[in-house]
């Protein structure tokens, strides 16, 4: 899938470090309160889907960053 084809990709041009998920909350829970948090995601309805996704594991204070067009 396009996880595993990702980490795999960084591993192959230069042993980068990265950690693939699969699992919103594992994602969120992963990150050091205060959590931030930058994505690219396409306009309209999947960035709005992505943002409600992710806010139901975040805390006040916590921030999302949509680098999206």
């Amino acid at each position: 899938d396009k996880v595993d084809a990702t980490v795999a990709r960084a591993k192959d041009e230069g042993d980068l470090p990265l950690v693939g998920f699969k699992d919103p909350e594992e994602f969120v829970n992963s990150i050091v309160k205060p959590r931030r948090i930058i994505m690219l995601v396409k306009a309209g309805k999947p960035v709005d889907g992505v943002i409600e996704t992710l806010t139901k594991f975040l805390d006040p204070g916590d921030l999302i960053v949509d680098g999206g067009n």
